[in-house]
């Protein structure tokens, strides 16, 4: 069609093929004729052929009609196992609506649709996708845990905090061995939330878990037990006549650790754009919302040692 004036159309059209695209596109229309010939039924589209109602493209390596399966989209030929990579753009989709193929199932899809100037003669321009694997959240690399996924990020955030002095009780506490997911949604599972505690405080965690609390969240909360500073307290009174003695406080639970548990969850101190806000000010919220829930719920008794 190139330089040929179109019937009824006041404009020339151009080739805007690649010349691997014009190469199969003329061995397409030769494999057309031969058809016909053979009486078969053929519609002639655009990088491929309908044949009695199945769909063939033309493999340049095998130089035979092959048949089109069901990860092929033009002018995506997508081998999903062939990725060795998250995140994957396409450009040039030429696609005004969306693509749907099974191998694009296991990805998070993002389109930009294609556009026309105005309706009539030639195709859409531009048009993008943006792939994500399923899950592309930072998963530990070193650690015990139930998902084997990973990323190089993940392995240079581990080493950059054991380097500067802290240790991730996730995959390593009693109750978290292997270390549980903390993330899950309908695309996957991944172990995202991490918990970091500074080396010099590491012998005041006692263990840590995965608590499987139902939310609106993806995500998973992080319960982290700790040796309460109460246990070493002494009594004042007793250190001044010369007889101290360690007096020690314990948390008088009852029925009421999953109130505690609620506060925690439903607190609008710890409710906030995390992407936004500075560490300083997480950290405060959290203390904060801690004692609020402590002093509502919990009550502490003093238990002196026979």
């Amino acid at each position: 069609m190139s330089g040929k004036k179109n019937i009824n159309a006041p404009i020339y059209i151009n080739n805007d093929l690649t010349r691997e695209e014009q190469l199969i596109a003329n061995k397409l229309r030769d494999a057309s004729k031969e058809l016909k010939k053979e009486g078969k039924k053929v519609k002639l589209q655009h990088q491929s052929i309908t044949v009695d109602g199945k769909h063939y493209k033309y493999d340049l390596a095998k130089q035979l009609l092959v048949p089109v399966q069901g990860n092929d989209a033009y002018p995506m030929h997508i081998d999903p196992a062939s990725f060795n990579s998250s995140f994957i753009e396409v450009s040039e989709t030429w696609c005004m609506n969306p693509i749907t193929s099974h191998a694009l199932s296991p990805w998070q899809l993002f389109w930009s649709p294609a556009t026309k100037q105005q309706q009539g003669l030639g195709r859409p321009s531009g048009g993008l996708l943006s792939l994500a694997a399923a899950s592309v959240n930072t998963t530990i690399l070193t650690v015990p845990r139930l998902t084997s996924y990973t990323t190089k990020e993940a392995k240079t955030v581990l080493e950059f905090f054991e380097a500067n002095g802290f240790t991730l009780p996730n995959g390593r506490a009693p109750s978290d061995t292997p270390g549980h997911f903390t993330f899950s949604n309908k695309n996957g599972h991944s172990l995202v939330d991490l918990t970091w505690v500074n080396n010099d405080s590491l012998h005041l965690v006692k263990d840590m878990w995965v608590d499987e609390l139902v939310s609106k969240s993806d995500h998973f909360p992080i319960a982290i037990e700790i040796y309460s500073k109460y246990n070493i307290n002494t009594d004042a009174s007793n250190s001044a006549q010369g007889t101290s003695k360690t007096t020690h406080y314990k948390p008088c639970w009852r029925d009421k650790k999953k109130n505690y548990k609620h506060q925690m969850a439903w607190s609008p101190l710890i409710t906030c754009d995390f992407a936004r806000s500075h560490t300083d000010i997480l950290c405060d919220n959290l203390y904060s919302a801690i004692l609020d829930a402590a002093s509502e719920i919990l009550n502490f008794h003093r238990k002196r040692p026979n």
